[in-house]
């Protein structure tokens, strides 16, 4: 039936259909002016105007002449019709079509993002070249504590970029790093989740974050940033793939890690109003809850986690091998809507400096590795 209707309205657009309705039209207008008398009795008027227009049902008489006329007017209503509705149709579907386009450049970051980009890269590239250099030298021996170093600016780098893409000029933003790992850190998990419900069994690891691995940017002038500088949590990562347990992996970084792409949040008050939806186990849920509203999610309006891939060429420690994601670095910002089609834009403009990132936890990993007193962000099967 849809078949049928899309047929029809589709052929009422043609500009035929416009011709022949003219034409008919002309026609009974053409037959009005030779059988005027039949036209006005199928109309219950008296055959002659001379004899007033005063409507009696015992006037009435249909003619061949009239019916033909009559035809003819209702049939080029008709198609007039089908015309006006036709074109009413393609007028909707090229107002969604546009409004689609409308809102694909209100997702477009301003024009000073691309220089931004540009100039973060360009740093990116000088801090991993320099760190890279200097481990050379070293025999590898550097210091985990001064990796970090470098890790902060390349994380400053992204907050930057952050700020660029938001364009806002009173916007605050936190960024930080979060390892995958087998142990299980129970003092920072305590902080989110609800650890003695959680079945621990299920879970393939956790992510952390550490406090050196954090950074804060506030606007120019502000006394105090709306973020504290330290974020002490861990969130667990449910083990399973099926697709009717994904409510068992929590949103935000858990899901950016499973996945190994992102996870976007344009607004965290919309996230708590569906948690019961969205995570199957009741007390996650409210544990969640209670970590946007009490915890060190609290300032956080909105956010969004990338996966950090591994990097693959880099000489790593055997407990390392198989797995394919370093962690998860988040973005977080005091307003809603920090990023707009993070997934189809931001993340693969990132995706160098990302990059940049897994070179220096490489970096960092391998001189643990060699003795420099350290934690690996990562632990392996």
């Amino acid at each position: 039936m849809n078949a049928v209707k899309e047929y029809v309205l589709n052929k009422g657009s043609s500009p035929w259909v416009n011709g022949i309705a003219a034409v008919l039209s002309v026609l009974a207008g053409a037959l009005a002016s030779f059988f005027t008398s039949s036209i006005r009795l199928s109309l219950a008027l008296p055959a002659d105007p001379n004899v007033g227009n005063i409507f009696r049902w015992s006037n009435w008489h249909l003619t061949v002449e009239a019916t033909v006329f009559w035809a003819l007017v209702f049939s080029a209503a008709g198609l007039f019709a089908l015309t006006k509705y036709s074109d009413t149709k393609t007028d909707n579907e090229h107002k969604d079509y546009l409004s689609k386009k409308l809102r694909g450049l209100e997702s477009m970051p301003p024009d000073a993002f691309l220089a931004k980009l540009e100039a973060e890269l360009a740093f990116g590239r000088e801090i991993v070249g320099v760190a890279t250099a200097s481990a050379k030298t070293t025999g590898g021996r550097l210091p985990a504590t001064q990796i970090d170093v470098e890790i902060r600016k390349i994380l400053e780098a992204f907050a930057r970029i952050a700020g660029a893409y938001d364009d806002k000029v009173d916007g605050n933003y936190r960024a930080y790093l979060m390892g995958f790992t087998r142990d299980r850190p129970e003092a920072k998990l305590r902080n989110a989740i609800d650890l003695p419900n959680l079945p621990l069994d299920a879970q393939m690891g956790f992510l952390e974050t550490f406090e050196s691995l954090c950074v804060v940017l506030k606007p120019e002038g502000q006394r105090a940033p709306v973020f504290p500088g330290k974020v002490d949590f861990a969130l667990p990562v449910y083990g399973r793939s099926a697709a009717v347990e994904d409510g068992n992996l929590l949103p935000g970084a858990p899901k950016a890690y499973k996945s190994g792409r992102v996870y976007e949040c344009p607004s965290v008050d919309a996230l708590k109003d569906r948690l019961d939806a969205l995570v199957t186990d009741r007390n996650q849920a409210v544990a969640l809850r209670r970590f946007f509203d009490d915890g060190q999610g609290r300032p956080v309006r909105s956010f969004v986690s990338l996966a950090v891939p591994m990097n693959k060429w880099a000489s790593r420690p055997l407990e390392l091998e198989g797995v394919e994601t370093y962690g998860v670095l988040t973005i977080e910002a005091s307003h809603e809507n920090i990023f707009k089609s993070a997934e189809s834009f931001f993340r693969p403009v990132v995706q160098p400096l990302l990059y940049m990132l897994s070179d220096l936890i490489a970096l960092r990993d391998t001189s643990i590795a060699v003795g420099i007193d350290g934690q690996h962000l990562t632990v392996g099967e």
